[in-house]
């Protein structure tokens, strides 16, 4: 990570670097899809459970996101 942290420059090497990381962690989807805003009334179990893992996941991307940007290009992003 530490080389492949964005500078500015290097966008495309690190949005792929980024995207293996998530996809490992099979968490790449959240920056595809759309956040699911509600769940809908009579939603069932499994349903919950996608709902609340999407938005868990979602709350983590972001410091995956910080740990590959260059603190002095953080702004950029």
């Amino acid at each position: 990570m530490e080389t492949n942290k964005f500078n500015g420059t290097n966008y495309n090497d690190w949005l792929r670097n980024l995207r293996i990381v998530l996809d490992f962690k099979n968490q790449g989807y959240v920056l595809d899809k759309p956040l699911p805003t509600a769940l809908p009334e009579g939603s069932s179990p499994e349903e919950r459970v996608t709902f609340d893992k999407w938005h868990e996941d979602n709350r983590k991307v972001p410091q995956y996101h910080t740990c590959f940007n260059d603190e002095r290009d953080s702004e950029a992003v």
